[in-house]
């Protein structure tokens, strides 16, 4: 019997309680609802797991398309304002749900349209003669509601009424829809595959081996662009079970998140394909693709198959994408001490769908010469552990967006520590910590990390370092103070308790409490309620061996946030420390207890245990000479990320003028005896930002010296010396390193030896050649010309070619930056085409762009003069982009009288270093 009929049936016979409303939760279902998910996830054994890999759409203009879908039928919509709109909320009303979906989609690739019927199982837990669900860019060319599952006659629709400026469309009937009733809403529609950004059921191209363009179609539904595709009531909270039919020109294949039933022929030019039904899951993870790709296959430990899907040419560097991702399912299976939930997992945009993991092609590719094994490490490792929190588990609304995202990023910490190794899981996660949390906390752009949002545009703009990088770093503090072995229990209760159901922050912390002596609620809610990155004073008593604590925020002038300008918080502290007898201590510093008795004498004291506390660290003066004497006499007694904590936790203290910055410097002096990367990382990161505060050549001079001296350098590459790293070299690329020296040279010589005509002529071979070394080469050469005008001509193709892939247009934009005669031109081009760009790129390609284009200028440099970037903030979709990756590459500030006694004690560092023959 059709899976459907079948739902409808059962569902007219349970108790209210078995089909349960949006705000009840899983472990109330009934036991038959229950185990029929458990037993789907236990088929996870003998199921099917696939990673695939796209390219992002190269954009173009819908032709022919858009007038159509404008032309609404008014029989069954008609457009008002907001203020005709019966409905006076932006969120769906809770009392009426869906229940199931079984969605027809037929897809016409040519006019890049998809015309689609939607039935959608509803219940309601009172009596209402309305109804409201999302969709966009629809036409709607029916509606029929009824009571289901035994045909009964339609219910009059009295209103049917659109608001476009909130996606929602409502619908009042002439009587009443009942509790404990299934009712099918039939919704016949037709709506468009978008060439232009990435939401929604998406055009990428890519061209294959025979040099042929070629197209895949990929959804991306989150956070609220499944309404894009098909009609749905498009909230986290209104989970449902989905039966997809997908029908598509015969060339092509699909995959879905579950695995494919049957593939009909429906005619000599058309085929549909028909999935198993989903089990109970949020619109925004549904996911299809349609495409020609290829796939490589491997299998887990418990019988897991995986496929890595990709066009045939590129097949040989994904290896690395599936090996690690079947690493990390065997992984997190062990940690979450339960099977991958699903029968089988697929992929293409790094998105978590569920059992269809989609990500781009620069995060899946493995190129050695490009040094990107851990991006596609760590984006596997985060997209795989969506499908436990994120899918299983998922967020209420997304004002706790933190709890999926910063769990996903803390899990790739642990990824790379049981995967490839403890240093370099934790110098990765305290790089994202100040490089990502910080930077964003500390900025004029910070907020909540539970923060309220309603908006599709509100939505969006909190993707970003604080959601990620601090709601990983809150869990990795929350985690280090409780035990790992305990809080990996509270998430074992908190999976079993809320698996296919909805979930907030407080259910989280709850969990955790139940495994913990502490009530980790009481303790995190401030966290991820207030802003601000505190700073810890510990004055330290050695006769009387107490330590005494004060709290305090990092000072930033926020006209918004009332508790960074005043540096108050009231929040509790999970402190950790270390002394020469006490390997790791553990504190709760709470308004009520602002002192602690060490258990036994000591002869120094580190607070912050490997960095693991979002928080940083001020001493009283005797405690930081101890510190400086222990870093130069036996540095090796305090681990990698401990150095590296007193560092940064020193720069950032003097840059506020709450420590004298000689002790920075003093700190860094044991730097000559350093061997490990995080710390050398972060002192050359945090001594470069020096340079800006220096007006002087003399002292520019001093600094760099005084860098030379402790042999620093940029920062390195994780893995770039990672053994392993050689079986996923591509052969191809394995190419003779003189040849290439030899073909640079050569190219670099004919363009500066030769005519504008000569680098046309180049320029012509490169955009006909096939991605390689040879093309990275010619690109290389090509902005290496002195002719400016030839620069704006790289650009301007660029930026009008639409069949560019936006990976390369990034590394046009940021090999042309490389050359510092090109600045200005780069800047202004930027400038002068944001929105172009915008329109061009993903969010995280724009970001990506700012920081390889916008980070290689320095703040005391002309360019950023000459170039007005204020026009930028006046466009809504870029609003707050820009400004917060120029603050995070322009952190560490300086007060004026630690400038003045930097430059002195570099001087006098210089002068007692005369007699090193390199530094004259």
């Amino acid at each position: 019997m059709d899976d459907a009929k079948n739902l409808l049936t059962n569902s007219s016979k349970m108790d209210p309680s078995q089909l349960k409303t949006n705000q009840q939760r899983v472990d109330n279902d009934t036991t038959g609802t229950k185990r029929k998910y458990v037993s789907l996830a236990l088929v996870v054994v003998v199921g099917l797991a696939v990673i695939m890999a796209v390219s992002i759409p190269f954009l173009s203009a819908n032709a022919g398309v858009t007038a159509t879908i404008n032309e609404l039928s008014k029989k069954f919509r008609r457009d008002v304002s907001s203020n005709e709109f019966p409905y006076n909320h932006i969120r769906l009303p809770k009392h009426i749900y869906p229940v199931h979906y079984r969605i027809h989609l037929d897809h016409d690739l040519d006019n890049l349209t998809i015309h689609g019927k939607a039935q959608i199982v509803v219940r309601c837990s009172k009596k209402t003669n309305f109804l409201v669900f999302h969709h966009n860019d629809s036409v709607i060319l029916s509606i029929s509601i009824a009571a289901s599952p035994i045909p009964s006659r339609p219910l009059s629709i009295v209103r049917s009424i659109f608001n476009a400026g909130i996606f929602l469309h409502y619908l009042q009937f002439n009587q009443e829809l009942l509790p404990n009733t299934s009712y099918t809403l039939t919704i016949q529609f037709k709506s468009k595959i978008y060439t232009k950004g990435i939401n929604g059921l998406y055009r990428s191209t890519y061209t294959d081996g025979q040099h042929k363009k070629r197209h895949a179609y990929v959804t991306h539904f989150e956070p609220v662009y499944a309404r894009s595709t098909f009609p749905c009531f498009d909230e986290p909270v209104m989970k449902a079970t989905f039966k997809l039919l997908i029908t598509r020109p015969k060339e092509y294949h699909v995959l879905s998140n579950m695995p494919q039933l049957v593939d009909r022929t429906i005619s000599s030019q058309s085929k549909q394909a028909e999935f198993e039904t989903t089990p109970r899951m949020s619109s925004y993870i549904v996911a299809y693709v349609i495409s020609n790709y290829s796939h490589i296959s491997t299998e887990t430990s418990t019988g897991i198959k995986m496929k890595a899907w990709i066009q045939a040419s590129q097949l040989h560097k994904i290896r690395l994408l599936l090996d690690y991702g079947k690493k990390s399912v065997e992984l997190y299976e062990k940690i979450f001490a339960r099977n991958y939930p699903l029968p089988k997992l697929a992929g293409i945009s790094a998105m978590e769908n569920w059992g269809l993991i989609t990500m781009p092609l620069e995060s899946a590719l493995y190129s050695p010469k490009s040094h990107n094994m851990h991006r596609i490490t760590v984006t596997v490792a985060h997209e795989i552990a969506h499908h436990w929190v994120g899918d299983l588990v998922s967020v209420k609304w997304w004002s706790e967006l933190w709890m999926k995202e910063g769990f996903a990023t803390v899990m790739e910490f642990y990824s790379s520590y049981y995967l490839k190794s403890p240093n370099i899981a934790l110098s990765s996660f305290f790089r994202n910590k100040w490089d990502g949390a910080v930077n964003a906390d500390t900025g004029s752009l910070t907020h909540t990390v539970t923060t309220p949002v309603q908006t599709p545009a509100q939505i969006d703009k909190i993707f970003d370092g604080i959601s990620y990088q601090k709601g990983a770093s809150l869990l990795r503090m929350i985690e280090h103070f409780m035990g790992r072995k305990s809080f990996f229990q509270g998430i074992n209760k908190y999976l079993n308790k809320f698996e296919y159901s909805n979930a907030n922050g407080s259910d989280l912390w709850n969990s955790l409490s139940k495994v913990s002596s502490y009530d980790i609620n009481s303790i995190m809610h401030i966290w991820t309620h207030e802003v601000g990155f505190p700073i810890v004073t510990a004055s330290i008593n050695r006769h009387q061996q107490q330590v005494e604590f004060s709290v305090s925020l990092f000072p930033q002038k926020n006209k918004h946030h009332k508790e960074l300008m005043e540096g108050k918080t009231s929040r509790s502290v999970p402190f950790t420390y270390r002394t020469n007898a006490v390997l790791d201590g553990k504190f709760l510093i709470s308004p009520d207890s602002t002192s602690m008795k060490l258990p036994s004498p000591f002869l120094w004291f580190k607070a912050n245990v490997n960095s693991s506390g979002y928080y940083c660290v001020n001493y009283d003066q005797d405690t930081w000479k101890q510190l400086i004497h222990l870093l130069k006499t036996d540095h090796k007694k305090l681990s990698p990320s401990d150095r590296a904590d007193l560092i940064t936790d020193s720069r950032a203290l003097s840059g506020i003028g709450l420590i004298n910055i000689n002790i920075f410097f003093e700190i860094t002096e044991y730097l000559i005896h350093e061997t490990d990367k995080l710390p050398l990382y972060m002192a050359f990161e945090t001594l470069i930002t020096l340079r800006s505060y220096f007006s002087r050549q003399e002292d520019k001079d001093n600094l760099r010296k005084y860098i030379s001296y402790l042999t620093l350098k940029p920062p390195p590459i994780l893995e770039k010396s990672d053994p392993e790293m050689d079986v996923y070299n591509d052969q191809s690329l394995n190419h003779n390193k003189a040849l290439e020296d030899r073909y640079k040279t050569l190219l670099m010589d004919t363009i500066h030896q030769g005519t504008p005509g000569t680098w046309y002529s180049l320029f012509h071979q490169y955009k006909v050649l096939q991605p390689g070394w040879k093309k990275l080469v010619m690109l290389k050469a090509l902005a290496s010309t002195p002719h400016q005008f030839l620069i704006k001509e790289l650009l301007a193709y660029a930026l009008s070619n639409e069949e560019l892939p936006h990976h390369d247009l990034q590394n046009m934009l940021r090999t042309v930056s490389q050359y510092d005669m090109h600045k200005r031109i780069v800047s202004n081009f930027m400038a002068e085409n944001w929105k172009q760009l915008a329109d061009r790129l993903s969010p995280s390609a724009m970001k990506s762009l700012i920081q390889n284009t916008i980070g290689l200028l320095n703040n005391d440099d002309d360019v950023m003069k000459s170039v007005d970037y204020s026009q930028l903030f006046k466009m809504d979709h870029v609003e707050g982009l820009l400004e917060s990756y120029i603050e995070t590459y322009f952190k560490f500030p300086l007060t004026a009288a630690n400038a003045i006694r930097a430059r002195r004690w570099l001087q006098d560092k210089i002068q007692s270093l005369k007699h090193f023959e390199f530094l004259k």
